[in-house]
């Protein structure tokens, strides 16, 4: 096996591993709710040299809720780097690791937006959920398209890219359709 080794629970203390783990083999099978304590990768993006995994978590503060992260990275020497810091908020409600159940088939929405980065570089996201029709995200930046699948079991959707230049997030359905576009301005 390469990489790092799969994490043996989705105990909290375990959030980070499975972020690394979830980069190298995607995302893996989830139970069907999280308990106290517990937190799960749902959702992740590799687009260009860009990537971010969200993660769940239960919100024991504020039952019945989930806690939501994202981490951002950018592809150096060899291996994917960590952005100093994350960013979130609170998930949709309940615990169960479902889409939403008034999400409509087509409808995409954005929840979060967030610039992280280290010396040298700074990294955009726009995360949301997304109806069972759509299929695909799409950065264009600088002339290059990059396009992840939308896989998360939660619908959840991630666009991630260089957020010192412009770009364009869209969200495709599978006939290559635009659900969802949005302009962003060049960072900080």
């Amino acid at each position: 096996m390469t990489g790092p080794a799969r994490p043996p629970s989705f105990h909290g203390e375990h959030v980070w591993d499975w972020c690394d783990w979830v980069l190298e083999h995607g995302l893996p099978g989830l139970p069907p709710e999280l308990r106290e304590g517990e937190a799960a990768p749902v959702a992740y993006a590799e687009l260009g040299e860009w990537a971010a995994v969200m993660t769940l978590a239960y919100d024991p503060e504020c039952p019945p809720e989930l806690d939501m992260t994202v981490q951002t990275y950018r592809w150096s020497a060899g291996s994917w780097a960590a952005a100093n810091g994350d960013g979130g908020s609170n998930w949709h409600p309940g615990t169960r690791l479902g889409r939403p159940t008034w999400l409509g088939a087509r409808q995409v929405v954005a929840d979060h937006r967030g610039r992280y980065g280290e010396d040298g570089w700074l990294c955009a996201e726009i995360d949301g959920v997304a109806g069972v029709d759509a299929a695909t995200v799409e950065v264009e930046q600088a002339g290059r398209r990059h396009r992840h699948p939308i896989d998360s079991p939660v619908g959840a959707w991630l666009a991630v890219f260089d957020g010192a230049a412009a770009a364009t997030v869209r969200v495709l359905d599978g006939s290559g359709d635009v659900l969802f576009e949005h302009e962003v301005a060049a960072g900080p």
